[in-house]
């Protein structure tokens, strides 16, 4: 399993801006926070259902700070270009289009490329 998020010789935690690749057992010995461990879960389920053809389309996991917490959460863009969000530790259990979530007071999950939404 520790293969599975493999990238390379580094030790240290993701950073927000930082979209490298790290290995599972650095974050469990670093005691990251569940919403990853979540965040995580759910996109390498993603990526199987990719694989097999069920889906197609980009998906990731984005981290932003707020209320002095890291928050995680997984991003999919179908292959039409919409955005979805999957956020278990928010109200947003399933995947949620991004336009709901940003009406909702939701800003925090937008990028700087998602300017065409509200």
């Amino acid at each position: 399993m520790d293969k599975a998020f493999e990238g390379g010789e580094s030790k240290e935690i993701i950073e927000e801006d930082n979209r490298d690749k790290i290995s599972l057992d650095n974050l469990i010995e670093k005691k990251v926070g569940t919403s990853l461990y979540k965040a995580l879960t759910a996109t390498v389920l993603l990526e199987q259902f990719k694989k097999e053809g069920h889906i197609s389309g980009e998906i990731s996991v984005d981290c932003k700070k707020y209320d002095n917490k890291t928050h995680h959460w997984v991003r999919y863009t179908n292959s039409k270009g919409r955005v979805f969000i999957l956020d278990f530790d928010s109200e947003f259990k399933e995947a949620v289009p991004l336009e709901k979530a940003v009406l909702k007071g939701k800003e925090f999950y937008k990028r700087p490329e998602d300017k065409n939404y509200i």
